[in-house]
C-alpha cells in the first residue's frame, strides 16, 4: 500500500498561505472570466477551484499543474479517489 496523499484542498490552502493569498477571500471574477467564455460555467466553482485559477492567473503554477490539480480535485469531490 502506498502512502496517503494530501487532499487538493490541503495543498491549495497551504500554498495560498505561503504566497500570502487569503484562502477565504473572494475570487477575482476577471480571472475566471478569462478562462471560461460562458459566465454560467464559472458560477459553480468552489473555493479550492477558485484558488487554483487564481494561482494560474498570478503565474504561480503552470497550465499543466492547474489541470492536474483541478482533475484531482474533481475526482476527490465526486468520490472517485
Amino acid at each position: 500500500m502506498g502512502t496517503a496523499r494530501n487532499s487538493v484542498n490541503q495543498i491549495v490552502t497551504r500554498y495560498a498561505r505561503l504566497h500570502h493569498i487569503d484562502p477565504d477571500g473572494p475570487c477575482r471574477d476577471s480571472s475566471i472570466e478569462a478562462l471560461f467564455s460562458n459566465r454560467l460555467d464559472s458560477a459553480g466553482l468552489d473555493r479550492t477551484e477558485c484558488l487554483i485559477v487564481e494561482f494560474r492567473r498570478d503565474q504561480l503554477i503552470s497550465d499543466r499543474r492547474m489541470v492536474d490539480l483541478l482533475r484531482r480535485h474533481q475526482k476527490e469531490v465526486s468520490g472517485r479517489v
